[in-house]
């Protein structure tokens, strides 16, 4: 009977450290090519639905599943810096460091935008109002 008893003992306490075993914690810091944590990056899983975005100190957190851990690759992304893809292999801290996308924040107008996108008064030509508007208030207004 206690021979029982402690096989039942082993393979409750083996069955435990299994299952926690079938996830791996990732986790780690994303800064700018200045040093400047970078709130708010986007990380994905690729292939997956896995995902998290940086905190205000540019910190994520991520679990995986153990099985596809050493394989699973990381893309981190955010506007104005060039998306960068890391491989996980064996590693639980991965430190990033963006650069800067100088072909997607051109400066337009006073003002910085992605990919070089004029203001919104300047795309929908109506600066200065509208010419067919314009007409039509000058016919009412006799």
């Amino acid at each position: 009977m206690k021979k029982h008893f402690l096989l039942l003992w082993l393979l409750l306490f083996g069955s435990i450290g299994l299952a926690m075993a079938q996830s791996r914690q990732i986790q780690g810091v994303v800064k700018s090519a200045e040093g400047e944590t970078l709130p708010g990056v986007t990380v994905l899983v690729e292939g997956t639905t896995i995902g998290a975005s940086t905190g205000g100190d540019g910190a994520y957190s991520l679990t995986l599943p153990a099985a596809e851990a050493a394989t699973a690759k990381l893309r981190f992304s955010y506007v104005g810096f060039v998306s960068k893809e890391v491989t996980v292999g064996d590693q639980s801290t991965i430190n990033v460091t963006l650069a800067s996308d100088s072909k997607q924040a051109r400066r337009r107008g006073g003002h910085w935008l992605p990919g070089g996108a004029a203001p919104r008064r300047h795309r929908l030509g109506i600066v200065g109002g509208c010419a067919a508007n314009q007409g039509r208030a000058g016919k009412l207004g006799r």
